[in-house]
């Protein structure tokens, strides 16, 4: 290449100090180098005899087409692999809250569905916890939307500190999560409140939104269990009943 040599009768003249080329008994060699449509260099397609030949232009020729052929061939598997990516970053893109970085409620559904289809062959429960986080709206109104988007990146975290490893954080709405999870076998029927109150734990109190510290009052959270045979939205549904019980309690309390 360097040489830009391609074509030899008598390697042995040409390259002596090949050894390879000793080995082999090669005499008649010729070469043409396989670029990509960038330009870069990919490599060489190569003929080689053991007799010194004549090579003739037609089979210059066919050599070159056949490099073309080859770089052409790698420009697609590259491109293939390129978009292949593409589609998994912008399918993962399209399934995620953009701000939190957790689901979206597409991919909740997702999540419930393929769960629950299999909650039946396999005899396992499943948790839908919906929060709701009261006065959110104050916040921005008060601190700012930035002081919002810290606030809920910072309740995020602390979900995820307080969840299992395996539970599914999704944010469905401006201030509504769902956290979604598999019930341990071995758990009792009060499973939902013990969810509810784990998860309130991870809302209330000091919030550290870096610029400053937010005394939240926590957030309101209906937990429910699956029932055999249910489905996504029924799931979902009930939650939010759930939720809405807690809210309008905590709503009669702080009036009391």
């Amino acid at each position: 290449m360097e040489q830009q040599q391609f074509v030899t009768s008598n390697v042995s003249e040409c390259w002596g100090d090949s050894d390879a080329a000793t080995q082999l008994g090669i005499q008649t060699y010729m070469s043409a180098p396989v670029h990509l449509t960038d330009g870069n260099l990919y490599g060489t397609v190569c003929a080689a005899s053991t007799y010194p030949q004549k090579v003739s232009p037609e089979n210059r020729t066919l050599l070159e087409l056949i490099s073309q052929i080859i770089g052409i061939q790698v420009d697609r598997e590259f491109l293939l692999k390129q978009l292949q990516h593409e589609n998994r970053r912008f399918r993962n893109i399209a399934l995620m809250d953009p701000l939190t970085g957790v689901g979206n409620r597409r991919a909740l559904e997702q999540e419930i569905e393929h769960a629950l289809s299999e909650s039946t062959k396999k005899g396992e429960a499943y948790f839908a916890a919906f929060i709701d986080l009261d006065n959110f709206k104050q916040i921005n109104d008060n601190f700012g939307h930035d002081a919002g988007d810290r606030f809920l990146l910072a309740i995020c975290a602390r979900l995820k500190n307080n969840c299992d490893e395996n539970d599914f954080i999704a944010r469905i709405g401006g201030d509504e999560f769902v956290v979604f999870g598999k019930i341990p076998n071995e758990c009792d029927n009060g499973v939902a409140s013990a969810i509810q109150q784990r998860l309130f734990a991870s809302t209330v109190g000091n919030i550290d939104i870096s610029t400053m510290m937010i005394n939240y009052q926590g957030a309101s959270i209906g937990v429910t269990v699956s029932e055999e045979g249910e489905g996504v939205e029924s799931l979902l549904q009930r939650a939010d009943k759930e939720m809405y019980l807690v809210k309008k309690q905590r709503k009669k309390m702080s009036l009391n």
